[in-house]
């Protein structure tokens, strides 16, 4: 009984405000919704599946996705429940090759469909999807590419990435004459590629010259149709895979607003889209499978779509 008043009346709070609810706040209430549900996740409203029933849908992976595959599979499931006329593709650009030649793929895979599409975009794949575009404003249009939300992106490149491309240059196998380590670091070299444009400096020079280039109604359709979603997680609750990097990032750059793997400040980039807020999620958690048996990345979809709906009736 109390388990149903207190649903009945977080419920009411969030139908209230609504109206005004930003994405961290809607992505909370959804999350607490889902647990006193016993993990059953709401389904769209009507009038959120009616505003998205013309829309197809496309996901772009980031770095190592072509090789685990495991990115979207809760995503994937939840909007053919929801949307079950919607066509999905999901596109994994390689490991392998620089950020410069994954946005030069993406340009061409991105090209009109059948349907106008929602585009989202992960980590490397946002900042890859980031450059096609800047490179190909004419991608973004109604009858095209009408939203793209761009998640936990690496814009700005990342220190992660600095810190193993400086250990990559210098090469690694000096450092200490094992076998292990020598083994170890051929496999990093199979990833020195794709490094390309994740390192700070790289990733700043690629996109300013393009986006001082991007005449005035360009960049009001970057504006009008762009979204970023940032994140940052506590050190305590970070998962231990991302602790070690969490710690760097937080004691070498005085930065704990991130999520393991991304400075916070550095995932949207200021003028070219709407900010949809910061979320308190590692870098791992919106879009991938949760451990711990939450419906994460439909909890996050569900909440992005209904914002998305908000933000355009």
């Amino acid at each position: 009984m109390l388990k149903r008043f207190a649903l009945l009346g977080l419920g009411i709070a969030f139908f209230a405000s609504a109206a005004q609810a930003t994405l961290p706040t809607r992505y909370e209430a959804e999350m607490s919704l889902t647990e006193i549900r016993g993990q059953n996740l709401r389904d769209l409203r009507p009038v959120e599946r009616k505003a998205l029933e013309g829309f197809d849908f496309v996901l772009v992976d980031g770095i190592l996705g072509d090789l685990t595959q495991s990115l979207y599979a809760e995503v994937e499931v939840f909007l053919k429940a929801q949307l079950p006329g919607t066509q999905i593709q999901i596109i994994r650009p390689s490991s392998f090759h620089d950020l410069e030649d994954n946005a030069k793929a993406l340009a061409w895979q991105l090209r009109p469909g059948r349907r106008p599409r929602i585009l989202l975009a992960h980590s490397r794949g946002a900042a890859e999807v980031f450059l096609a575009l800047l490179k190909n404003p004419d991608l973004l249009g109604e009858q095209n590419l009408a939203r793209v939300v761009l998640v936990q992106g690496a814009f700005s490149g990342s220190p992660v990435a600095d810190w193993t491309a400086d250990l990559v240059d210098r090469g690694c196998r000096r450092a200490v004459n094992s076998k292990v380590v020598t083994s170890v670091c051929d496999f990093v070299d199979l990833f020195a590629p794709s490094l390309n444009g994740l390192r700070s400096n790289d990733a700043r020079t690629l996109r300013t010259g393009l986006q001082r280039a991007l005449g005035a109604e360009a960049k009001a359709q970057f504006q009008e149709r762009v979204y970023f979603v940032r994140s940052r997680v506590s050190l305590a609750k970070a998962p231990m895979s991302l602790k070690p990097s969490a710690l760097y990032l937080g004691h070498y750059f005085n930065a704990f607003d991130n999520d393991g793997i991304l400075l916070t400040m550095q995932q949207r980039v200021p003028g070219f889209g709407q900010d949809l807020g910061i979320l308190e999620a590692d870098h791992l958690r919106l879009l991938g499978t949760s451990r711990k048996g939450k419906k994460d990345s439909s909890v996050f979809m569900r909440s992005l779509l209904a914002e998305l709906v908000k933000n355009n009736p």
